[in-house]
């Protein structure tokens, strides 16, 4: 339970850096623009893993 704690601090803090560039007055480059997307398909696959990881297998 302590590693899932972690895990979802650490995406907590992903979604608001990501956030902050996002919604800054400036226009994220291209290369942010790519990060941030990479970073958004990390973040769905370590949501489905801490979310499927203590599911039993049907």
């Amino acid at each position: 339970m302590a590693n899932q704690a972690i895990d979802f601090e650490t995406i907590s803090k992903a979604l608001k850096q990501s956030y902050d560039v996002l919604t800054s007055d400036e226009k994220p480059s291209e290369t942010a623009m790519q990060m941030l997307l990479e970073a958004k398909e990390s973040l769905n696959d370590a949501i489905l893993y801490a979310l499927e990881k203590d599911r039993p297998a049907i």
